[in-house]
């Protein structure tokens, strides 16, 4: 490997503009970062005001931020590494001696992904136990048990890799799974992406290997949240088989009753009062793929308390109407970021958390009121 790193991007981007924690890498000799190309943001900035939802801020006297600092560009990115070591299934990178790439630790922990951090802060990934040769490409990412992460934080940065990219390829790094809906996910891209005949090295916390070149897909969704317009479209279009046994209407209420945070408190009165109103309930966690799928390209009007499910947004038609129970100590607007982009209908009723701040609020019980949900339907 040579000592200086030539960096070139068929956009108009330049080095101090690449990830940050990437771009420290530049500053390094031997850097295993050999080339990157930016993917920019081409859709239109401007995102429809809140209707029911402005009211909504002004009852619990806060400040829309987009009204401060709308949402700009979400730039991707498609990085080439050489002689790297990476370590789990999410992914963690270094160079095999004393640098780790700080961006792929994001929703990692020592305990489950394997590394070290020592007493003088240095970060060990351990020994591979394995060299790939080759140009393999990442899908590993950190808190893959989380359907947002793993869809359009993760695998939607297939986005990014083209058939130049495809033609060269190895194989692909895939974090070992726990769900039916993982691996129904990874058949689903890897076949949108031509990538379905490609070798398959599978990554767990155990797992440590070296490789001679890898090219990683970067910045599907940025650090707010907000999804790349290409990542989005990937996801709409890697059809799955589709499935004719959704048995629900075109009005659905997201039911999140059986998660484990953030739970509504009054989450039985607000179905029933939906229910009353042609709504079906739906159970993603019950669903596969295939049925989220149909259920939300069938959906007119879509009210969901904050979750990952929304995830599904970007399967429904054009128009649709969203209507979302954010807590209003959260305010995470990374489906109204989605609910933009696909063109679709957006408006949000406030609930009031008992989180004090947004990390708290991220699992802590919130209730609506219901009225207010019907008056903005």
């Amino acid at each position: 490997m040579s000592e200086t790193v030539t960096l070139h991007s068929s956009h108009t981007a330049s080095p101090s503009a690449v990830p940050v924690r990437f771009a420290a890498l530049m500053q390094q000799r031997l850097s295993p970062l050999r080339d990157f190309v930016a993917i920019p943001d081409s859709s239109a900035q401007g995102f429809p005001p809140l209707r029911f939802g402005e009211q909504s801020l002004a009852l619990f006297r806060v400040t829309d931020d987009w009204l401060r600092a709308p949402p700009t560009p979400v730039q991707a990115w498609k990085l080439d590494m050489e002689d790297v070591v990476v370590r789990s299934a999410s992914g963690v990178i270094g160079d095999g001696r004393s640098l780790v790439v700080e961006d792929t630790l994001d929703h990692t922990t020592p305990e489950a992904d394997g590394y070290e951090i020592r007493r003088d802060g240095a970060i060990s990934l351990g020994a591979p136990t394995e060299r790939l040769a080759g140009r393999w490409l990442s899908l590993l990412l950190g808190n893959s048990d989380n359907y947002f992460h793993f869809v359009l934080m993760n695998l939607a940065r297939l986005f990014a890799i083209d058939a130049k990219d495809t033609r060269v390829l190895s194989g692909v790094l895939v974090p070992k799974t726990r769900f039916d809906w993982q691996r129904e996910w990874i058949e689903d891209v890897l076949a949108a992406a031509g990538l379905s005949g490609l070798s398959r090295q599978v990554m767990s916390g155990a797992n440590c290997v070296s490789i001679e070149r890898l090219l990683l897909p970067w910045g599907a969704v940025d650090a707010r949240g907000y999804c790349h317009p290409g990542a989005a479209a990937f996801i709409a279009g890697s059809d799955g088989p589709e499935s004719g046994d959704v048995a629900v209407g075109d009005r659905i209420y997201v039911d999140r009753r059986g998660s484990a945070i953030r739970p509504l408190e009054n989450e039985d009165e607000l179905a029933q009062a939906l229910a009353d109103r042609g709504f079906a309930t739906v159970q993603l966690e019950r669903m596969s793929v295939a049925e989220q799928r149909a259920c939300f390209a069938r959906a007119a009007v879509i009210v969901a308390p904050h979750g990952a499910g929304l995830t599904n947004l970007v399967f429904c038609r054009p128009g649709a109407r969203v209507i979302e129970v954010m807590p209003h100590t959260l305010l995470n607007w990374c489906y109204r970021r989605l609910a933009a982009i696909r063109g679709l209908d957006y408006d949000c009723v406030l609930s009031r958390s008992g989180g004090r701040t947004a990390p708290e609020a991220t699992v802590s019980a919130h209730r609506v009121a219901v009225d207010h949900v019907l008056a903005c339907l």
